[in-house]
């Protein structure tokens, strides 16, 4: 990566913006849970062997599916505080450099 410049402009990542993100998150996960319940539903009706493994499978589904879905809502508090970090650190070298030129 020698010679490369990485850029990251702090202002493209507002807080609306994440605000919508997790939003949208929270919205997935209770879309989720209400697709659990009505697994529920399901599993009340259905009879047969296959009824236990079915049943366990989307046991396992789901809260695979939830645990992603509760990372991903974490993540905007992660990329708001990262975002936060950056802009104070761009703030000190903006006065270091201001110090220089005096």
């Amino acid at each position: 990566m020698s010679g490369q410049i990485i850029e990251f402009d702090a202002d493209r990542v507002s807080s609306a913006g994440l605000k919508v993100y997790e939003m949208i998150a929270n919205s997935l996960i209770t879309e989720a849970n209400g697709l659990r319940d009505d697994f529920s539903e399901l599993k009340a009706m259905w009879e047969g062997p296959a009824k236990l493994e079915f049943d366990t499978q989307v046991e396992e589904e789901m809260t695979y599916l939830l645990e992603r879905l509760k990372e991903l809502s974490g993540y905007a508090k992660e990329i708001d505080e990262a975002g936060k970090e950056y802009r104070a650190c761009e703030s000190d070298v903006a006065s270091m450099i201001q110090e220089l030129r005096v």
